[in-house]
């Protein structure tokens, strides 16, 4: 499969909400945070497989990128993943998408800078 398109994601806010839960001492709130994060992102990484046809380059802490074939791609079907995943993790995600990883990367940054729990794809359809 030729691969021509980058999905890069990112959760939302998790850095803070970390550094929170840290700073205040509360370690149990944290590990099961953790372990909710964790699990989520190996979910939304299968099913962004399934969905998309798709090849996982990174899935971990709170990032996941994949790549895979520019007609495979669905932006209403990512929309619902990124919903699951916020139900499941209790964190909106935010992605850059784009036919290079540098302009995924600038997307994602778009995302985020937005508010984030948004996808970004300028550039990444013909």
């Amino acid at each position: 499969m030729a691969f021509d398109l980058y999905i890069l994601g990112d959760a939302d806010r998790v850095r803070e909400r970390v550094e929170k839960q840290l700073l205040a001492g509360q370690f149990d709130t944290l590990s099961e945070f953790s372990g909710t994060l964790t699990t989520a992102v190996g979910a939304l990484a299968q099913r962004i497989c399934v969905a998309f046809s798709a090849d996982v380059v990174m899935a971990g802490g709170d990032d996941v990128l994949f790549r895979l074939a520019q007609d495979r791609f669905s932006k209403p079907e990512l929309e619902s993943l990124a919903q699951q995943f916020a139900a499941e993790s209790g964190c909106t995600i935010s992605f850059g998408v784009a036919s290079d990883i540098m302009t995924a990367y600038i997307n994602l940054r778009r995302a985020k800078c937005n508010g984030g729990n948004a996808i970004v794809d300028s550039g990444a359809m013909p």
